[in-house]
């Protein structure tokens, strides 16, 4: 006991120590002068270098902490090549004084991550809004800024987690192009390296290497917090002070960057072959960094260029069978970055006569093919995203990072002010970069014709910024305690007249945020036996327009009221003719939204000219999902789940049958279909947001004065089939990740008396990054970047799901799913701890503390009892039978319903891979 005692002490006096060496005090009151200022942010910096942002948002019922430190794949040197994303994973493995980071963030509740790009990486959490959780927070990253262990053991075992991150990236088609076109395009610059990196440098990188690109960058002087959401800033000021102030300023200088890559002096070229069903062509141009002052115009010329349906692009390669879709990027970097389009060749097409249109279309670029009108649509856009974003301080808090890397968080709100300022001569200057000698392409094409664009060099970022003074103001919301007393006291609901079931939260978010969620369901399996695949169809062409509005006009109606429309219609074993309109939207456009939204749902324009754009989007998906070993295993379990003949509603098709399905669709049938959808839909309607209950409910009512559908019973749930177990391999040539799929279809519902038990047995599990399946396959094995796993029940029937999955290497493949069986073999036989039981009651109470404030997960529960005339009572029962869970209940519950004979495993993989050592 005495030897343990000392060994603590000694681990704690190393820490400090450790701590001291890269600190000591160094805070008063002058580190807290205001150095900046814009749009309620306010900008301080301590004495150590460390910049600090406070952004309060009394109507948030979380914080956010993010940390940024000015480091990413463009410092990495030779051999370090994703050093910076393998540093981001390794600060999860814990301090000389802290543990499983992963694990101490969901005990709070929080939602949390860390990225990596080229020019900075950056780690934030969301809590519960509480001085406790602040104090958390900041301790955390101080303590990691400066104490991460970097140990070798540890290191060893992310080695093959990051490797299968990176064998993940390398499964899309698209992202592996475009890794290979920037390292073609840029010859020197660090821009060229992938941010994952290099497979050798990853597996090979020595710990004390990585410790000392640690040491290096992540210092105070090199780092920026913000601090977001609901907190006292007086308090916040003394916490950061408390856990950052005693951090000194290293002794050692960062040089900058130095690399300018060279002009190019000719068109280059690069062929990437492997196993697909879909053509890919990309360009890529040089283009200026991203806080140039020209950079605001090539974005909006990129963005006119590639709109749909408008922009040049779209209508001549898209609409006209050349394209299944086409994209455009501005990288927006710190230094000299790139212009990239990306477009997926329609069937029967050929990559190189798309590629050579594309090029005609850029390099040939006509002042006179770009509008006026083009350009104010697009300002509208762009000022639509920028308010509904920025209305979310989580967000923005995140989005900070982006800006700073490129030198001032400022230019966020200077760029926003450029795009509404911009001139048609402006956008139209980005030409100049769009030459054939500045060109890189994702398949050969000689040229003879050699121009040079002009030099770009790096910006003085301090003089560009100097006169810039924001203006603008943001209407800050209620403080609004989202809890199940709260919601149930502002929650209405009622039932129009024409049977439309609509329930309304109101409540004033930061900037007057309104979600709406209409749903829909074509009760009538007569119609759905013939009609299933057009309803997949359905919501993409209901938002090309309307009967009194062209797809760019009702695009442009929702630019100018601030609003996106999206719609959905995927597989659901629970309603397999359920549709959905979702719309975000501000307070003061919400009455106009909601007409928009029920106008597409009614009157849908149905250009004859969209039908086979919409028709060959879907058919470019299928090709490639066929190739994703993710979605081949989930898709091939629901068909074992559901062995319904193709003709049955309640089926799910093979993707070979669904492809030839979709093809044979004409726009006659999608007509049907929705004809159908008005004459059967049992419609729900759930609206959260600065709204009046009374005055939607009265516009509703004149809204739909004229349309009643018809209750039908010709509806059948699926059934329950008895589980016969088993295991099934899909090849996946050349495809570098592999999945696992396990699970069992269960007669369960959520009002069962075991569901909480079970759904508790599930966190445990494999519902958290502390749970079993992660700790054993991830942490303990290294063999899997992702895993997971849980129940799902019926709601409102008795249909549910036990899954597991996981991602990993196609030769660690087995491995893993013996780790998979290992580890739920002792689950059932040994039940959970008592310890285990009281961490994921601890978790799942943060966590839903956290989720109630997050307006898209309460629409989705709100919806869910409302399809079946539930009251949230049933929630706060739930949650109450939660709490009160013991051990016995979980291990009870898991040996009534999980049978191991009964498990049905499927598992995607290149099988040649699978036979290679890892």
């Amino acid at each position: 006991m005495i030897l343990a005692r000392l060994f603590r002490a000694g681990i704690f006096i190393l820490a400090f120590l450790i701590g001291m060496l890269r600190g000591s005090v160094a805070y008063g009151k002058e580190a807290w002068a205001l150095k900046h200022e814009a749009e309620g942010i306010r900008e301080y910096q301590l004495n150590n270098g460390l910049k600090v942002l406070l952004f309060p948002d009394q109507s948030k019922s979380t914080i956010t902490v993010n940390v940024t430190y000015f480091v990413g794949s463009r410092h990495e040197g030779y051999g370090e090549a994703g050093m910076a994303h393998l540093l981001e994973h390794m600060l999860f493995r814990g301090t000389y004084t802290r543990g499983n980071i992963m694990k101490l963030l969901e005990e709070k509740g929080g939602n949390f991550n860390g990225t990596t790009w080229f020019d900075r990486t950056n780690y934030f959490e969301t809590l519960p809004a509480s001085k406790e959780n602040l104090e958390f927070a900041l301790a955390l990253e101080a303590d990691r800024m400066v104490n991460s262990k970097i140990a070798a053991d540890d290191l060893a075992k992310e080695f093959s987690v990051v490797r299968n991150e990176f064998e993940m990236d390398e499964n899309s088609n698209q992202g592996a192009l475009s890794d290979q076109m920037l390292g073609v395009a840029y010859q020197w610059h660090g821009y060229g390296r992938s941010t994952i990196g290099n497979k050798s440098d990853i597996e090979k990188v020595p710990a004390d290497r990585l410790r000392e690109f640690y040491q290096r960058y992540y210092q105070p002087d090199n780092a920026m917090i913000v601090v977001a959401g609901t907190f006292d800033e007086p308090l916040a000021k003394a916490l950061i002070e408390k856990h950052f102030g005693g951090l000194a300023k290293p002794k050692r200088s960062l040089n900058p960057t130095y690399t300018i890559e060279p002009v190019q002096e000719g068109a280059r070229q690069i062929s990437l072959h492997r196993h697909a069903d879909q053509a890919i062509v990309g360009l890529m141009y040089h283009a200026v960094p991203g806080a140039h002052p020209e950079f605001s115009g090539i974005e909006a010329l990129v963005n006119i260029l590639t709109d749909q349906p408008s922009g040049l692009l779209y209508r001549e390669l898209v609409k006209k069978g050349l394209a299944a879709e086409v994209e455009g990027t501005v990288w927006s970097l710190t230094e000299p970055g790139v212009i990239s389009f990306f477009a997926k060749v329609a069937k029967g097409q050929d990559a190189e006569k798309l590629a050579k249109r594309m090029i005609e279309l850029l390099e040939h670029l006509k002042p006179e093919q770009v509008s006026a009108t083009e350009l104010a649509r697009y300002q509208q856009h762009y000022a639509r995203n920028f308010t509904l974003s920025w209305s979310d301080s989580t967000w923005s808090a995140v989005e900070l990072s982006e800006w700073a890397a490129l030198g001032d968080w400022r230019l966020m709100f200077q760029h926003r002010d450029s795009v509404q300022a911009l001139k048609m001569e402006q956008a139209l200057a980005g030409r100049r970069y769009l030459l054939a000698s500045n060109r890189t392409l994702g398949y050969f094409l000689p040229t003879s014709k050699i121009e040079k664009a002009p030099e770009i060099s790096p910006i003085e970022i301090a003089e560009s910024i100097r006169s810039y003074e924001s203006t603008r103001s943001i209407e800050q919301g209620e403080t609004f305690d989202a809890t199940w007393p709260n919601i149930q006291q502002r929650l209405q609901s009622f039932t129009l007249s024409n049977g439309l079931k609509v329930a309304i939260l109101a409540k004033q978010g930061r900037g007057s945020p309104v979600s709406m969620l209409l749903d829909m369901s074509l009760h009538n399996d007569s119609v759905l036996k013939s009609q299933k695949q057009a309803l997949r169809l359905l919501p993409d062409l209901m938002l090309r327009g309307t009967k009194t509005m062209d797809q760019g006009a009702f695009e442009d109606a929702l630019a100018l009221h601030k609003a996106h429309i999206e719609g959905h219609s995927e597989w659901n074993i629970q309603d397999p003719g359920e549709l959905r309109l979702s719309a975000v939207t501000v307070g003061e456009h919400s009455s106009e939204v909601l007409r928009l939204m029920l106008e597409a749902f009614r009157f849908p324009r149905f250009d004859p000219q969209d039908f086979p754009v919409v028709k060959a989007e879907i058919l470019a998906g299928l090709k490639d999902e066929s190739q994703d070993p993710s979605s081949l295993a989930w898709r091939e379990y629901l068909r074992l789940m559901t062995p319904y003949p193709d003709d049955d509603p309640r089926s799910i098709p093979s993707l070979e049958t669904e492809y030839q399905q979709i093809e044979k669709i004409n726009l006659e049938q999608i007509k049907k279909t929705q004809a159908s959808l008005l004459q059967y839909a049992k419609a729900h309607l759930v609206i959260i947001g600065a709204v009046d209950p009374q005055v939607v409910r009265a516009e509703l009512e004149k809204l739909l004065a004229d349309w009643k559908p018809k209750p039908n019973t010709d509806f059948k749930k699926v059934e329950w089939f008895e589980p016969k177990g088993g295991h099934k391999i899909l090849n996946t040539p050349d495809k570098k990740g592999a999945q696992i799929f396990a699970g069992i279809p269960l007669r369960l519902s959520d009002e069962d008396p075991d569901y909480p038990a079970l759904k508790m047995a599930g966190i445990i599990w494999g519902g958290t990054m502390s749970s079993r399946l992660v700790q054993r396959l991830r942490h303990q094995d290294g063999l899997s970047y992702g895993a997971g796993g849980g129940f799902s029940p019926g709601i409102g029937f008795a249909f549910g799901t036990f899954s597991s999955f996981a991602i990993c290497a196609p030769q660690n493949l087995a491995k893993a799913l013996k780790g998979l069986q290992e580890e739920l073999s002792r689950l059932i036989k040994l039940g959970v701890s008592s310890q285990e039981l009281q961490e994921a009651r601890n978790a799942y109470q943060a966590q839903k503390k956290s989720v109630l404030s997050d307006d898209a997960f309460l629409t989705e529960l709100i919806l869910k009892n409302l399809r079946i005339e539930r009251s949230l009572d049933f929630e706060v029962n739930f949650d109450s039978k939660m709490q009160g869970l013991k051990e016995d209940d979980i291990q009870r519950a898991l040996g009534k319903w999980i049978k191991p004979e009964q498990i049905q495993f499927i598992q995607a993989l290149d099988e040649a891979a699978a036979g290679k050592s890892s």
